[in-house]
């Protein structure tokens, strides 16, 4: 599945291309995502090493996972106008009401903000799921990650399992 970005002029700067069967085979994207996890690994619940292996296997369980979904983020090239990949982002139904946002990661040294990317998500999520809850998971230390969530309408909400992470509710 393909979702358009679309930019506040109405025009189209890239889009979000749900992961398929062909990714597994493609090297030089499974090095990339694996060494952009291990870049920002202190960001993770789980740490660990990623290798173009696990990276593979991360990927197969999106696949093989009817409740879970990521896409991966493309945005145009300004010059050449060829997609240009920036990093993923997915979420996973946990019931027919709820729905948590997960993996989100853009690639080291993008200049793309996340920002539109993952309100292009969440407008497919209100219009497609009709989900009344869409919430997501951050560790607390991740301040750049809990200010974007927060400018794309999600507030803190009240952990009392584990306080080294942040819970996050979409209100609309």
């Amino acid at each position: 599945m393909i979702i358009r970005i679309i930019d506040q002029d109405q025009n189209q700067i890239g889009f979000l291309r749900e992961i398929d069967q062909r990714d597994l085979d493609d090297i030089s994207l499974l090095k990339l995502l694996a060494d952009s996890r291990n870049t920002y690994n202190a960001h993770f619940f789980t740490k660990s090493e990623s290798t173009i292996e696990t990276t593979r296997e991360f990927l197969r369980t999106f696949i093989a996972t009817k409740s879970k979904f990521l896409y991966f983020i493309f945005t145009f090239d300004e010059f050449s106008k060829l997609p240009t990949f920036q990093g993923h982002l997915g979420y996973e139904k946990i019931n027919a009401n709820k729905i948590e946002v997960i993996n989100v990661m853009k690639i080291p040294n993008s200049n793309q903000p996340m920002e539109i990317a993952l309100n292009t998500l969440l407008l497919f999520l209100r219009e497609s799921e009709k989900s009344q809850c869409i919430f997501l998971r951050v560790l607390k230390n991740n301040n750049r990650a809990i200010s974007l969530y927060k400018r794309c309408g999600f507030i803190e909400t009240f952990n009392e399992i584990d306080d080294s992470q942040v819970n996050m509710e979409l209100i609309f």
